[in-house]
């Protein structure tokens, strides 16, 4: 969930609990270099994506 806008735009909308939760028991496997690996990142992402209302995938700039 955490490489795709849509993934992304889901995750953004759930309990931080519930990512956190998400994130370890998966992990954020690599899938490009531009998939966010490390959960800081990923939650700031995320919280950006909840400000702004739109989600983009590693490919389109986000």
């Amino acid at each position: 969930m955490h490489a795709s806008g849509i993934g992304k735009a889901m995750l953004a909308y759930m309990p931080r609990a519930a990512v956190v939760k998400l994130t370890e028991t998966n992990g954020l496997p690599e899938f490009t270099p531009k998939t966010l690996t490390f959960p800081d990142m990923l939650y700031s992402d995320l919280e950006a994506i909840a400000g702004r209302g739109l989600a983009f995938g590693a490919s389109n700039g986000g």
